[in-house]
């Protein structure tokens, strides 16, 4: 299961959440702001941007929940049907 979602701490004042490439959501988790990404590749390439970005103070990985874990499992057996 690859890390898809980035927790961003910081003021977007420079740029908005929706400038990263790949994000498909984006959730409100003060004082920053969770990205869920298509790819661990766009997850990826938005830890680097972010770090490019002097009013945004920090970033994490975060892991997959139980949740997303559920839905890829169900996604990848539809696919095998």
């Amino acid at each position: 299961m690859a890390h898809k979602k980035v927790y961003l701490e910081g003021i977007f004042d420079q740029v908005a959440p929706t400038d990263f490439q790949g994000v498909q959501r984006v959730d409100d988790e003060y004082p920053g702001k969770v990205l869920t990404f298509a790819t661990e590749a766009a997850a990826k390439e938005a830890v680097d941007f972010t770090q490019t970005i002097p009013t945004l103070s920090g970033y994490r990985l975060l892991p997959p929940t139980l949740d997303d874990i559920f839905k890829e499992t169900i996604q990848k057996e539809a696919r095998h049907d």
